[in-house]
């Protein structure tokens, strides 16, 4: 899937690569939403729609890429500073995808119904006065 140069930057300077609307991304979503917690990949697949039996494969990729910390088969977000402050950096990046990807479908849908893109001269004639007027 093609991502923004943008969305791509801010997840490497956040140290974790996170997909939207992957299962890594619904996991996270969970451990970041309960940082006092730990839950059994069961619990988060209870909690998502991650399907039970791929539950402990994405969660131990999490644990793999230093996103998540396991003990006794529970997994947590790790507790130092900088590790959280980088998943909740990574998850807000991916929410930022998730979002523009969202907006740019609900676009193509509209004009796809017969609505058009275009706009008339005098339209133009205002929306390149108001950016003018907001760049002075």
């Amino acid at each position: 899937m093609p991502m923004e140069v943008a969305a791509l930057e801010t997840q490497a300077e956040a140290g974790f690569s996170i997909t939207p609307g992957t299962q890594k991304a619904a996991a996270l979503r969970v451990l970041a939403g309960n940082p006092d917690t730990a839950f059994t990949p069961t619990e988060i697949a209870d909690r998502t729609s991650i399907p039970a039996d791929n539950a402990p494969t994405v969660c131990r990729r999490l644990a793999e890429m230093g996103a998540a910390a396991t003990a006794n088969g529970h997994y947590y977000l790790p507790r130092d500073d900088t590790t959280a402050a980088a998943v909740q950096r990574a998850l807000g990046s991916a929410h930022q995808q998730e979002m523009a990807q969202k907006t740019a479908a609900a676009d193509e849908t509209t004009l796809s119904e017969g609505e058009s893109d275009s706009l008339s001269d005098a339209d133009v004639d205002t929306e390149l006065t108001d950016i003018s007027e907001e760049l002075s």
